[in-house]
């Protein structure tokens, strides 16, 4: 019982937390003419890096393209438009890339229920946002989103996400089973 109601409350704190920071949507908000993405398996209309998008506004169209990823496989298309070239590079082409998504560390992202996309921290051309993502099994895991303003052509100015690591100190906070009773 302890435990479930440190869980409630933990959510409660992240949910008003989630409030002012602005929660996600399932659809980000628009900006502007979508594009076909350089460099992208083409195929599906998407939004383009651009110097205009600030770093969480990039976390938020991958965050809620990755919870669309449940009803259309193409919206990692969205996600790997904004993936850093660095990190296409590491993670490999579309393909590997969407696998890799699907691995428990980043399943929880594709699983979303409910989603808190909280404010970014910049630091010169460098930049983290941290995510907190609630399952379908209302089980909580927190993620860093960690992005740069990339310097060559053709992303110069654009924020781009070079890396997602799930938060270790809150590796699943799984809910309470219910209460048994022994008679």
């Amino acid at each position: 019982m302890i435990r479930w109601s440190i869980q409630v409350a933990i959510l409660l704190m992240l949910l008003s937390v989630g409030f002012n920071a602005g929660l996600v949507s399932r659809q980000p908000r628009d900006l502007g003419e979508p594009a076909v993405e350089p460099n992208v398996p083409s195929g599906a209309d998407l939004t383009v890096p651009s110097p205009k998008l600030e770093p969480r506004e990039v976390v938020r169209i991958q965050v809620a393209s990755l919870a669309d990823c449940q009803v259309s496989p193409d919206a990692l298309q969205q996600v790997y438009a904004f993936a850093s070239p660095d990190n296409r590079e590491v993670t490999g082409p579309l393909d590997r890339f969407a696998a890799m998504l699907l691995t428990p560390p980043y399943k929880p992202l594709v699983e979303q229920q409910q989603v808190i996309v909280g404010s970014q921290v910049v630091h010169d051309n460098l930049a983290s946002v941290m995510v907190t993502a609630m399952d379908q099994r209302q089980g909580l895991r927190m993620f860093h989103f960690y992005l740069a303003k990339e310097t060559e052509a053709p992303y110069a100015g654009c924020w781009m996400t070079y890396g997602v690591v799930a938060d270790p100190a809150m590796k699943s906070i799984e809910p309470a089973s219910p209460a048994t009773t022994c008679i």
